[in-house]
């Protein structure tokens, strides 16, 4: 009777060894498509902030391009109208001298 006994307690422990082994197998694939489908739902959306985030760096690029192209035609007209002012006056005070030199030159002339 213990031999039966024995027989019956190892075929127990077969059946429930492959149960085990079945159902441990089952829950390893859930977990792998489970943490396969987190990873690329995880993935997804890191891809679209990357994507935002690059949009967001484009629109400042652009804009920090046309506010710097923006400043420099200001700067430019800026630059235009000193240049013309300061010609304005050189050249009214080269007028001035030329006078100046013309009278000098007739008073030496006749003196």
């Amino acid at each position: 009777m213990t031999s039966l006994v024995k027989v019956q307690s190892f075929a127990r422990a077969s059946i429930q060894q492959v149960r085990f082994l079945s159902i441990l197998y089952y829950v390893v694939t859930i977990q792998t498509t489970l943490r396969r489908f987190l990873a690329k739902k995880k993935f997804v959306k890191s891809l679209k902030v990357y994507k935002a985030n690059r949009a967001a760096t484009q629109i400042q690029a652009t804009w920090r391009a046309k506010i710097s192209r923006d400043f420099y035609h200001l700067h430019c007209g800026a630059r235009i109208i000193q240049k013309t002012w300061r010609m304005f006056l050189k050249r009214r005070d080269f007028s001035l001298f030329r006078k100046a030199r013309d009278i000098q030159t007739a008073w030496r002339r006749y003196s």
